[in-house]
């Protein structure tokens, strides 16, 4: 899984940015990659309330270490 951002990157990268307007690009961003961004928040926000509940209820043991660890374990395979 990609984060938005790469997402964002690679589509610029293969539609040839210079090739579109400004107001295009910002409608794209827009409506492509700003909804999945916000999504990706909230998510990392639940989960990490998420591991304090399975740290609470699992003896103090942490599903992610820290926010590195959770970047890896959600979008790097």
């Amino acid at each position: 899984m990609k984060t938005s951002m790469q997402e964002l990157l690679d589509y610029i990268k293969n539609v040839h940015a210079w090739t579109l307007l400004p107001e295009q690009l910002a409608k794209t961003i827009e409506e492509n990659y700003l909804p999945k961004s916000k999504r990706e928040i909230r998510n990392a926000f639940n989960d990490g309330e998420q591991n304090v509940w399975s740290r609470n209820r699992d003896g103090h043991i942490f599903e992610y270490e820290g926010g590195e660890d959770y970047f890896n374990k959600t979008y790097k395979n």
